[in-house]
């Protein structure tokens, strides 16, 4: 995952297309790009949706075709 720099904490989470949480992690302060790495090894190959929130507030959301 590559995200711009982002003031203040943030969260990514990956969700199925039904909403449900398979991962989600909290990061401090980036004044850098950042590159993520998210080990997705345990999902079925599908359609994924990655969400960036920063305190609340919504950043994006970016889908992610998992292919095995």
């Amino acid at each position: 995952i590559q995200l711009p720099k982002i003031n203040g904490d943030f969260k990514v989470e990956i969700t199925d297309l039904t909403g449900r949480s398979l991962f989600q992690e909290n990061y401090t302060d980036r004044k850098e790009n950042i590159v993520l790495t998210v080990n997705l090894s345990h999902l079925v190959k599908g359609v994924y949706l990655c969400s960036v929130n920063n305190e609340d507030i919504f950043i994006g959301t970016q889908r992610v075709v998992l292919i095995k």
